[in-house]
Parts: C-alpha cells; sequence; structure tokens
C-alpha cells in the first residue's frame, strides 16, 4: 500500500488519475485479504477496474462485492458487434447491468467507427482501441493528453 502512495506522489498526480485493474480470472481478486486492501486503495480515491468482465467463471455477486468503480468488456464481445444479434444483446445487457450497479464501463478493442457508434447507442461510458491509437509509450501517451486536454477515451 504505501509503494503505492509513495508512486502516486513521486509522479506528482491525485489519486483518482491512478487507476488498477484487476482481471476476472485473478485469484487475488476475491480473498479477503485482497478485498480489504482493494477497499483501502479506493477509499484513496484510486480507480479500480475490472478486466475482461465476461470471460471467466466469477459470479455476478462479485459485482456486489468487489469495490470497483468500472468495468472492461472484453474485446472478443465487442469484435462481433457489427454483425451479431446475440452478441449486441449480451454487451448490452452487460452495460445495462453495470449501470445499475452504479458502474462505469469501458469497452474494450474497439477498431472501426460502427463499433463506436454501436457502443455509444447503448451508452457505454468509455472506449479504448486501436480506432484511436495502438499501444503508445506513457510519455507519448500524457503529451497527447496534455495537449488534447481532453479525455481522449470518454465517448458521451
Amino acid at each position: 500500500m504505501e509503494h503505492i502512495k509513495r508512486a502516486i506522489s513521486d509522479a506528482q498526480i491525485f489519486p483518482w488519475q491512478f487507476g488498477i485493474e484487476i482481471t476476472e480470472n485473478s485469484p487475488i481478486s476475491f480473498t479477503s485479504n485482497s478485498l480489504h486492501n482493494l477497499r483501502r486503495l479506493r477509499n484513496l480515491g484510486i480507480k479500480i477496474a475490472l478486466d475482461d468482465f465476461g470471460t471467466g467463471y466469477s459470479s455476478l455477486a462479485y459485482l456486489q462485492k468487489l469495490p470497483i468503480h468500472m468495468l472492461k468488456i472484453d474485446k472478443a464481445f465487442v469484435d462481433s458487434l457489427a454483425f451479431n444479434e446475440k452478441q449486441q444483446n449480451f454487451v448490452h445487457l452487460i452495460i445495462k447491468l453495470a449501470h445499475n450497479f452504479g458502474l462505469k464501463v469501458i469497452a474494450e478493442g474497439v477498431e472501426t467507427e460502427t463499433q463506436v457508434e454501436w457502443l455509444s447507442y447503448c451508452h457505454c461510458d468509455y472506449i479504448q482501441g486501436y480506432i484511436f491509437s495502438r499501444p503508445i509509450p506513457i510519455d507519448e501517451a500524457l503529451r497527447l493528453a496534455v495537449c488534447r486536454k481532453v479525455d481522449i477515451t470518454k465517448i458521451s
């Protein structure tokens, strides 16, 4: 915990500007000790996202137990949005479910305008993917964010 506080201080950022992702398949995500530590991080203001949502075997009950702010919809669900009605319905359901729990939603692996339009129609909060940029070094990402002075992942 102290090394995270120190890293935030050294980077001269606010805790709410720092985020942690836990994967649905990670065993540390669901132990009592890790839940306690995640709550402590959340109380500091650090944002916590559940990554790869829908690809593991966790119970929906974890949405009530985990101290998370966001769900990240896995790219596997985003890929076939343009032509698969079942996939569209499933992604729409995930977004509604997350919003009903007070969570924000990030769609991963977005590559086409059609996907952006569909996710926007479903009120997905953020998108992430090659449609914006291939992965870039952190220094370049920070420079872009400062130059644009916008949240480059917000779509609504």
